[in-house]
């Protein structure tokens, strides 16, 4: 199914842009069957996925869009004392694991408060990493991880059959940390599209 909204998207550009909205058939959510995909982009391009600022206009306005939730894909050099490992992670936003009803195997997930500017770096693992790189180490939880050479700390542990969207993931970070993380300036332009949206 799929519904093409027509919405002005940054008054002072006057941008024309649509967001395309599909549902999504296998989602580990509450209420599987309400979650969507959403895109925005353009006429040419209905699909595209979205710029950050994009987004937080979005999240903004009074739409039918609610519970908007942001998440990207990451490569990460994980660093915990003298190891490092690689590891998958996304950037997500605050709202991402109360959205698909987690709660934290170990410590705390990632909250709104987590994703506001000038907060604080933070991460969680999920079960996996935990236990095959950090040894299962109660430990590490409030204690720094480098994540591509810049420091975070370690609140939680994702619980072990959490699936979010379906992709296997090392680790997550608030969307708001993506310039640190991957040290590419993308929070505050809008012709750059990786942010992956759903509601």
């Amino acid at each position: 199914i799929v519904l093409t909204l027509a919405l002005g998207i940054g008054a002072a550009t006057a941008l024309l842009a649509y967001l395309a909205v599909i549902v999504w058939p296998t989602i580990d959510a509450p209420a599987p069957q309400r979650v969507v995909w959403a895109y925005t982009g353009t006429r040419d391009e209905p699909r595209a996925l979205s710029s950050y600022p994009e987004y937080l206009d979005l999240r903004r306005r009074r739409t039918p869009v609610r519970e908007l939730i942001g998440f990207s894909n990451f490569a990460a050099s994980v660093g915990h004392g003298p190891e490092s490992a690689f590891a998958w992670g996304q950037l997500v936003s605050g709202e991402y694991f109360s959205f698909f009803g987690a709660r934290p195997e170990r410590g705390r997930l990632l909250q709104p408060g987590d994703d506001l500017p000038g907060a604080e770096p933070v991460a969680v693992v999920s079960d996996l990493f935990w236990r095959r790189v950090l040894g299962s180490d109660v430990g590490a939880i409030d204690h720094p991880l480098r994540l591509n050479g810049e420091m975070f700390t370690l609140v939680g542990v994702v619980p072990r059959d959490f699936q979010g969207q379906g992709r296997v993931t090392g680790l997550y970070v608030p969307i708001s940390q993506s310039d640190r993380v991957t040290g590419l300036p993308r929070l505050t332009n809008r012709n750059l599209r990786w942010v992956r949206l759903t509601q």
